[in-house]
């Protein structure tokens, strides 16, 4: 595998009628360098990360239609919440998906960990 960049710097004809016997002599005398082919194993971890990376991506756009749905729906839950797909974000979502609509009921199902709201900040918001 010949790297393309050095290819392209290299003088001469490239008709796709002789190219593999041009390629072959521009190689034989040491023109053409060999392209960087990583092993198996790194090969393999850059699939992993790059398929990681489209899923956080996909998932980011997901939970962008969640809120602009909600906003639609004139239920604005992310002035409210720091995170939509957190613990009490996700109970409030499904709560409103079941028909829940009273602001007192919906505060109620906040988490009591640390950093979370109190009761009146979410029936206020």
């Amino acid at each position: 595998m010949v790297n393309a960049r050095n290819m392209k710097n290299v003088p001469g004809r490239r008709t796709d009628w002789h190219e593999c016997q041009w390629l072959q002599f521009l190689h034989s005398v040491g023109l053409l360098r060999a392209a960087f082919r990583p092993d198996g194993e790194v090969c393999a971890v850059r699939s992993l990360l790059r398929h990681r990376s489209d899923r956080v991506q996909i998932a980011a756009q997901h939970i962008q239609h969640m809120q602009k749905s909600l906003t639609q729906m004139n239920v604005p839950i992310q002035h409210v919440l720091s995170e939509i797909t957190g613990v009490t974000g996700l109970a409030v979502v499904d709560a409103i998906l079941e028909g829940q609509r009273d602001p007192a009921v919906l505060a109620k199902l906040r988490d009591h960990g640390p950093g979370a709201q109190t009761h009146g900040d979410l029936v206020r918001g």
